[in-house]
């Protein structure tokens, strides 16, 4: 019975699930699987056994100041500024990577061309240092091989 309730679920005979198929419906378009398939056409507050969860949880809350929507919500708040301070300190951080490298390349090559090396010596370390920062840049978004 069991093997016979799976491969309805799965929509074919031969025991290979295929997702993006309806399953087998009777005449009129109600599905056979009505009572299988009940738990997924509703929504968290329509559960019985969730509307006993919150009556429960409001129960062991009332008369409490520090309620558990009050924790879940300052946890919320709590994680978005966490994130938030997480991301201006990575921004930061590349901000002043970025200045440095900038002026370490235009002091080299400054230094280079007042040196009396000229625009012979100075241009080509220009470019070249160049495409090394086009390269870190590139090496820095290479991120999604390996997620």
């Amino acid at each position: 019975m069991p093997n016979t309730l799976l491969k309805q679920l799965m929509g074919k005979e031969d025991g290979v699930l295929r997702l993006f198929e309806s399953p087998p419906t009777k005449r009129g378009g109600a599905s056979s699987l009505e009572g299988a398939m009940r738990s997924l056409d509703y929504e968290p507050e329509e559960s019985l056994v969730w509307r006993a969860h919150e009556g429960a949880r409001l129960f062991t809350d009332k008369g409490k100041f520090w309620t558990t929507g009050k924790r879940r919500g300052f946890n919320r708040w709590a994680l978005t500024f966490v994130i938030g301070l997480a991301t201006a300190l990575v921004a930061l951080s590349i901000t002043y990577a970025t200045h440095q490298l900038i002026v370490f390349k235009f002091n080299l090559v400054n230094n280079l061309v007042a040196s009396g090396s000229g625009v012979v010596l100075a241009l080509p370390i220009f470019l070249a240092l160049n495409l090394l920062f086009v390269w870190m840049a590139n090496q820095t978004v290479q991120v999604h091989h390996f997620a």
